[in-house]
């Protein structure tokens, strides 16, 4: 009997209640750590969103407030998003991969009170911004046992007993994410992105590629990107299907290749760079191997050894780069070039390209307090150039 939802809900704590009404048992995320796939149902997500909630009010945390994320892919990272926009305050994702340089201008121009990073590495760039945060969480404590950086906290000691809070009605229109980055002048931009328009461009992308709730998609990057809470969280909570964090972005490849999912989304550079993992895979050039797949490849589609032949290495490379099951990619931001094209359309493999742009506006000179994000650019050019490319877009 198909699944009936009369009604889809309008924001994105909405959509996860909705989706433990679906389907409370379904495993809804998984994440790879010490070599082992940890999993977490709909229900445990939820369960988990309120206690971090719960625990974010007791510290002063509010429907005017904002978190700041500085951190990879982590469940932690992902159930205090959750937990923030169940209280009505908004997301504020940043790439800890940026530069130096860039995540100084981007910390000092925000000046975030509250704070979630990976670990120490994110926890030196908190310190050498001399910014003050109400509450400064972090997820590894390797390394951080002696640090006395004012509010800092473990995710184990941010958490306290839970008590139970009201669900609070969110309006459509108030702002899940904002995203930061640097123009090409070097000045502060942000990208909000509304509960309404992310359940929209959600629905409307599951209506164009047709993705339910079986899928098991990727992520690698979580939510530094607006694309990637455009085109994959969002699309999480309305469809309902499996999300996968890698252990990290050294394993991403060979984590793929053992979860071959269904959905992946990447920019060219992420596509680009499979390709060239493709290339070293096929056999040698001048090798009698080489030559057999050279002339099978060239042959015309009737002739019945060379269309066995390529069927047999295409379905290997398809495995080894861990696209045996996949039913979607998508594209965000620049085109991909023709001859990559050309190699994953030879592999039975169509990309989608998705819009990238959205609505940027510049930050305001008095949103930085601690210094204004030009004269910190000013001076960093000195020693560094800032990556020109912007994080709004990717």
């Amino acid at each position: 009997m198909p699944e009936t939802t009369p009604k889809l809900p309008q924001t994105l704590p909405e959509l996860l209640r909705n989706q433990v009404i679906l389907r409370p048992r379904h495993v809804a995320l998984r994440h790879k750590r010490l070599g082992i796939w940890q999993e977490w149902t709909w229900q445990d997500l939820l369960s988990q969103t309120q206690r971090y909630a719960s625990s974010l009010a007791s510290l002063g945390f509010g429907a005017d407030s904002s978190l700041l994320l500085l951190s990879r892919p982590r469940v932690e990272a992902l159930l205090l998003a959750l937990a923030v926009q169940s209280l009505g305050g908004t997301v504020q994702p940043l790439d800890p991969d940026l530069t130096h340089d860039e995540l100084q201008i981007l910390l000092k121009g925000i000046n975030p009170k509250f704070i979630f990073s990976e670990g120490q590495a994110e926890v030196d760039q908190l310190i050498q911004s001399q910014i003050s945060p109400q509450l400064a969480l972090y997820a590894n404590a390797r390394g951080l046992s002696h640090y006395k950086f004012p509010n800092l906290l473990s995710i184990d000691q941010f958490l306290t007993s839970y008590v139970e809070l009201p669900v609070i009605h969110i309006k459509p229109e108030a702002f899940a994410f904002v995203f930061y980055g640097l123009d090409s002048e070097g000045s502060l931009i942000h990208q909000k992105l509304s509960h309404q328009r992310l359940i929209n461009e959600a629905k409307h992308l599951i209506e164009q590629t047709g993705l339910s709730h079986k899928e098991d998609a990727l992520a690698a990057r979580a939510f530094a990107t607006a694309g990637q809470a455009r085109y994959l969280v969002a699309p999480w909570l309305v469809a309902g299907f499996r999300l996968n964090f890698p252990e990290n972005l050294a394993t991403r490849d060979n984590d793929r290749r053992e979860l071959s999912p269904s959905l992946v989304l990447g920019t060219n550079a992420t596509f680009a760079r499979v390709a060239q993992l493709a290339e070293q895979k096929l056999p040698t050039t001048g090798t009698l191997t080489h030559r057999i797949y050279a002339w099978a490849w060239n042959q015309e589609t009737h002739n019945p050894l060379a269309w066995i032949l390529t069927r047999l290495i295409r379905r290997v490379l398809r495995e080894n780069l861990g696209f045996a099951h996949l039913k979607t990619a998508l594209l965000i931001g620049e085109p991909l070039a023709k001859t990559h094209v050309d190699f994953y359309a030879s592999l039975g493999i169509r990309i989608k390209r998705l819009a990238a742009t959205g609505v940027t506006q510049s930050v305001p000179a008095q949103a930085s307090p601690v210094e204004t994000p030009q004269s910190g650019l000013q001076k960093n050019k000195q020693k560094s150039e800032p990556n020109p490319s912007n994080p709004l877009l990717r």
